[in-house]
């Protein structure tokens, strides 16, 4: 990993960023001259394939969803760690989504009283089959070879199929692409949550480049405040996305974290629960 060149603002950055040719620009939003959403923005018009990740002291909704729809691969908070942010570089290198978990939240807000996202889609918006199938599985954070190998085509399918969607949805990023087909009611929450009944993503360990675990992030805040972890057979619940946790000792947690957020979703009010095996009890 190597830094080519520092901008001092945003129009000498997306200039670098034309004549350098980089993998990879870290953009903050604040910069004299060219905001970092404008920046992002003419960097992913101009030179498509390099990846914009945000690191940026600013949340505001305004700034999350303008970057988002200007094509940032990625958004962390300042408070991110060295290893957090040399994690994301790496992981919007290789095309994943990045989230910082508060992004993911208001992302997920967002989600939940969606009137200001639009959820119809025209005909000729609509994904195929094949489509909606490389989305999900874009959705669990895997690149386009895991994607051609889980769905036996070549990587090079996988790419156009991806830019169908991303033309389609009137995108730039996989992460627009996953909010967009959730916010159309495409993929849900419920089937975020059940993504996890595999195990697969706690295999994967990390929280920040994938999507489907900025969502469990927000399940294990918003809805297992109650759970008893002296009853939870794996001691992890309130741990579980964690980076290193060993996918066999939160085998059970993720089944419950499955479990548990179901009624929360649908607006249910839910009575504190303990964990027996895993599984959750009222």
């Amino acid at each position: 990993m190597t830094v080519i060149g520092e901008a001092g603002d945003g129009e000498e950055a997306v200039q670098m960023a034309t004549e350098m040719h980089p993998d990879v620009v870290i953009m903050d939003i604040a910069m004299p001259k060219l905001n970092g959403i404008e920046a992002t923005r003419q960097i992913k018009l101009i030179r498509p394939a390099t990846a914009v990740l945000i690191l940026s002291a600013y949340d505001d909704d305004e700034y999350v969803f303008g970057l988002v729809e200007a094509g940032a691969a990625g958004y962390l908070l300042k408070t991110a760690s060295g290893g957090e942010l040399t994690h994301a570089i790496r992981a919007v290198y290789k095309g994943e989504p990045v989230l910082d978990p508060i992004i993911a939240r208001k992302v997920l807000n967002r989600l939940r009283f969606p009137g200001k996202i639009r959820r119809g889609a025209r005909p000729s918006e609509r994904l195929s089959d094949r489509e909606m199938d490389i989305i999900k599985l874009a959705a669990k954070g895997m690149s386009n070879k895991d994607i051609a190998n889980e769905l036996h085509l070549s990587w090079r399918t996988v790419e156009g199929n991806l830019r169908n969607i991303f033309n389609k949805l009137g995108v730039g990023s996989r992460t627009e692409a996953v909010i967009q087909a959730m916010g159309r009611g495409w993929l849900t929450l419920e089937d975020l949550a059940g993504i996890v009944s595999d195990g697969s993503l706690c295999a994967l360990g990390q929280t920040a480049a994938n999507p489907v675990l900025t969502t469990l992030h927000y399940f294990r805040d918003e809805y297992i405040a109650h759970i008893d972890e002296k009853r939870c057979p794996a001691g992890v619940c309130r741990e579980l996305i964690q980076y290193s946790i060993d996918p066999e000792r939160c085998e059970g947690c993720l089944r419950c974290l499955r479990a548990c957020p179901t009624g929360a979703i649908s607006g249910e009010k839910r009575k504190p629960h303990t964990l027996n095996q895993g599984m959750c009890i009222k």
